[in-house]
């Protein structure tokens, strides 16, 4: 028999039997054991009272009616009882728009069983709780901040504990890796200018990586803006992931199309026509000439040129310009006179080829 302190008291059931006769009498005994209190001693049901911490040893002796004697023992033991070990659960991270959560506690006992449970809010914004008395928590209504709940539970002996769980609802962080880009060789490598927020805190860690495509060198791969190098004709697709300071993630992907060089073909077409892809052909009587470079970017201008690829090529074929949208960039193209060839990729990828003719 084992009692939690501070319980002193016990009552013992003893039984004798005789398969020749009767049993004449009872008696009980200490064996063992702090001073102890005992009625009813030559009963086969004794009390004992006054108990203090330690193992008590009783034996109990039965005598027939022909003077035969038996005995048998049994111990009590009196002992503090051990307090439950209550468990909240490991803390949890969530990123709205979702706002509700199931916390799983837990809680054992080794000297009895867990008679209650109870969860409470000590911190965090006003939610919604329902399973409050239950080992499972359901939480709803979150919002943007740190909530600390805890679970406390109480065992048949009257002792509790108590655990915290930590649920941190935040905003997840915005990436963006940029636009596609079309380039055709021998350009050699191309920038990808990537962006993060995060609404609720602050961008720690950006990492780009090459998710498919031919292999190429990354450079500044931990910082917003990638440059790749080495590239091969084929598709390319770079993942951009960032991560903010509740290490919520984000990701993005982007395209670099990497093309043969272009070609500048017979003279057969003119003004601005769609094309077959990767090849330029214009008029061979030339265009009015132009005075000055600003009529010139008017021109290309009133092309919708906004975020295209625009190619520039000499009377002679010869590449001169290739890459995004500039006015900056054709002042400093222009700077002879004679006839220019150009050509527009677009962003639904048609292709377009004009030609302007310059005379200063």
């Amino acid at each position: 028999i084992t009692l939690l302190w501070p319980a002193n008291t016990v009552k013992i059931q003893g039984s004798g039997s005789d398969p020749d006769g009767t049993i004449a009498s009872y008696l009980w005994s200490k064996v063992a054991g702090p001073e102890a209190t005992m009625t009813d001693a030559n009963t086969p049901a004794v009390t004992l009272t006054g108990l203090s911490l330690g193992s008590y040893v009783l034996r109990l002796t039965v005598t027939d009616d022909k003077g035969g004697k038996h005995s048998d023992d049994v111990t009590v033991v009196v002992k503090d009882p051990v307090a439950p070990v209550a468990n909240a659960g490991p803390d949890l991270l969530l990123l709205l728009p979702t706002n509700t959560v199931v916390i799983q506690g837990t809680a054992t006992d080794s000297d009895g069983t867990i008679v209650s449970y109870k969860w409470t809010q000590r911190s965090g914004p006003v939610s919604s709780m329902t399973g409050i008395t239950s080992p499972t928590l359901n939480v709803s209504a979150l919002i943007s901040g740190t909530y600390k709940f805890r679970l406390t539970v109480t065992d048949d002996s009257g002792l509790s504990d108590y655990d915290d769980t930590l649920v941190r609802v935040t905003q997840p962080p915005q990436v963006d890796a940029g636009l596609d880009q079309t380039v055709f060789l021998p350009q050699s490598q191309v920038t990808f200018n990537g962006s993060a927020s995060d609404a609720d805190g602050t961008i720690t860690k950006y990492r780009w990586n090459k998710y498919s495509g031919p292999g190429v060198v990354l450079v500044n791969a931990t910082t917003p803006n990638l440059t790749v190098t080495g590239l091969k004709e084929g598709t390319h697709i770079f993942m951009l992931r960032v991560t903010d300071n509740s290490y919520a993630t984000a990701t993005d992907y982007v395209t670099l199309t990497v093309k043969k060089e272009l070609v500048s073909t017979d003279f057969q077409t003119s003004g601005n026509s769609e094309i077959a892809e990767n090849t330029l052909s214009v008029a061979e009587t030339p265009l009015a000439p132009v005075r000055n470079s600003q009529a010139i970017l008017n021109k290309l201008t009133s092309l919708d040129l906004e975020d295209c690829l625009v190619t520039i090529f000499n009377d002679t074929g010869d590449r001169i310009f290739s890459g995004n949208w500039s006015s900056e960039t054709y002042r400093d193209i222009f700077t002879d006179d004679g006839l220019y060839l150009y050509q527009i990729i677009k962003k639904d990828k048609r292709i377009n080829a004009g030609k302007i003719y310059i005379r200063r």
